[in-house]
């Protein structure tokens, strides 16, 4: 990692995301961090082969950063002068891509293939920092509050390094801020409340936090039929729709769990971590909108969830093609709502003897579809895998004490 003059950048937060096609759509995940050290180097080891994308975060080490407040007294009670900083050392490094993009839409794809090791290098350019000035809630038991700017990226959202003074009781000074557009999120006497899509892109502009949307608390209650207590190590979590956020939580032992300080928007419910593949087979909401398994908040909402849950089955089959066991297809299990159940798609791939198994799938109506070198359709699309599902075998999934469900005449593997 160099920086403009071809020096070494110390200390750059190096992260390297994934583009993840596990789910049947392109989702680009993160796949760990890593910091440069004196000489600007950095290393990701034990990587698959696959599609993945660098970003790095870093301050020049010769920035400064002047204030409103630089102008102070001097030792005499006289007004001092105001310290002159250069304009060309106010400056930072704005977000990111490899190859010198500062947008995730620019951002290049890095290839890689098993057994290879690539050098990635990077040149960070400066941009001019801006002063900004936000008009927030004062927080007298905590001190003053700081607004915390985030950049949505790929998976979620990364935190603006930011020098933060108070200027007066809520009155707040960012400086060192790269041009561009944040979600600004403040949090005050337990109070979290957030702006999203504001452009800053003015040297000295003020933002008045007033506007932002309060946050709410998702509580969530399980309930197991035929099950006494909560199974142990169960837990919860809300997605993003884009997913570009995860909260999770483990339930306590009356099958409760809170998730604080959600914004506004859609999530996917989800449940993990038992020793037993649980799923959600119902449910409900007081004070949120639910489709399928997913909840949409208004701004502020607390809504109370309720899941009802069961063990799922797995269905077990073979995939033929031309009446001989094929190996290798794409065994998609297609929910007969595909637009709203959407996490009720399962997937395989066919063995050498054309056998395959779908983990943990919810009792309901399916349909089953092969497909010959499908792995890079995205499956779980509606409108992409409707042609598919024309020529599929329909079948339908209860749940069975041992668990399987045996699918007895083969699916026909469709060509691509």
């Amino acid at each position: 990692m160099l920086d403009e003059a071809g020096e070494p950048v110390r200390q750059a937060q190096v992260t390297l995301y994934r583009n993840n096609h596990f789910q049947g759509v392109d989702q680009i995940v993160r796949f760990g961090n890593a910091p440069t050290d004196d000489l600007g180097a950095y290393e990701f080891t034990s990587l698959n082969p696959g599609i993945y994308f660098l970003t790095v975060q870093a301050q020049p080490w010769y920035a400064v950063h002047p204030s409103s407040l630089t102008d102070h007294p001097g030792t005499d009670g006289n007004a001092g002068a105001r310290t002159t900083v250069s304009r060309s050392l106010d400056v930072t490094y704005p977000l990111t891509y490899y190859e010198n993009a500062t947008e995730p839409d620019g951002a290049t794809p890095i290839q890689i293939r098993g057994g290879e090791r690539l050098q990635i290098d990077m040149a960070l350019n400066p941009v001019p920092s801006l002063r900004l000035v936000f008009h927030v809630p004062s927080n007298s038991n905590e001190g003053f509050v700081v607004p915390q700017l985030e950049q949505p990226i790929f998976d979620g959202f990364a935190s603006a390094q930011t020098v933060a003074q108070a200027v007066s009781p809520g009155v707040v000074e960012l400086t060192g801020v790269p041009a561009g557009r944040y979600n600004i999120r403040i949090q005050a006497e337990n109070t979290v409340t957030q702006l999203n899509g504001v452009d800053l892109e003015k040297d000295g502009e003020e933002v008045d936090a007033s506007a932002a949307e309060p946050a709410g608390t998702v509580k969530v209650v399980v309930t197991v039929p035929g099950e006494a207590s909560t199974p142990a190590a169960l837990g919860v979590g809300l997605i993003g729709a884009k997913a570009d956020f995860r909260e999770f939580r483990q339930l306590g032992p009356k099958g409760e769990a809170e998730i604080p300080n959600i914004s506004a928007g859609t999530y996917d419910v989800r449940v993990f971590g038992a020793a037993k593949q649980y799923v959600i087979v119902a449910m409900s909401a007081d004070g949120a909108q639910v489709k399928g398994h997913s909840i949409t908040l208004p701004a502020g909402a607390s809504p109370r969830v309720t899941l009802t849950l069961a063990v799922g089955v797995d269905v077990e089959g073979v995939a033929k093609k031309s009446a001989k066991p094929f190996a290798e297809a794409m065994v998609v299990l297609v929910p007969k709502n595909a637009a709203v159940d959407h996490d009720l798609f399962r997937r395989d791939q066919s063995d050498l003897d054309g056998t395959f198994s779908l983990r943990n799938v919810v009792p309901g109506s399916y349909t089953l579809v092969a497909i010959e070198d499908g792995w890079d359709l995205d499956w779980s699309r509606p409108e992409v895998i409707a042609p598919y599902v024309k020529r599929g075998r329909p079948i339908e999934v209860r749940g069975a004490s041992s668990s399987v469900v045996r699918v007895k005449e083969a699916i026909e593997v469709q060509p691509k």
